[in-house]
């Protein structure tokens, strides 16, 4: 049996998902640990030799938070 093609709609409602799972995630982490998370940023590997097209960028390798520890909740 083939597989189903991804949609628009599909893709649309998977990032919702995800957001909302990266928002519970955060205000766990805050509530847990008494800090403010600032901002969340994705790393990913690049082929130097491969000019950077969407198509040529590498997977995620790392993910960074930044918290302001100076503002204790």
């Amino acid at each position: 049996m083939a597989k189903k093609a991804i949609t628009i709609e599909d893709v649309k409602k998977a990032k919702i998902d995800l957001e909302e799972k990266m928002l519970d995630l955060a205000k766990a982490f805050e509530k847990d640990y008494g800090v403010r998370v600032t901002y969340i940023s994705l790393e990913r590997k690049y082929d130097e030799d491969v000019p950077t097209t969407r198509e040529k960028q590498g997977p995620i390798i790392n993910v960074d938070v930044n918290m302001d520890l100076d503002l204790i909740l």
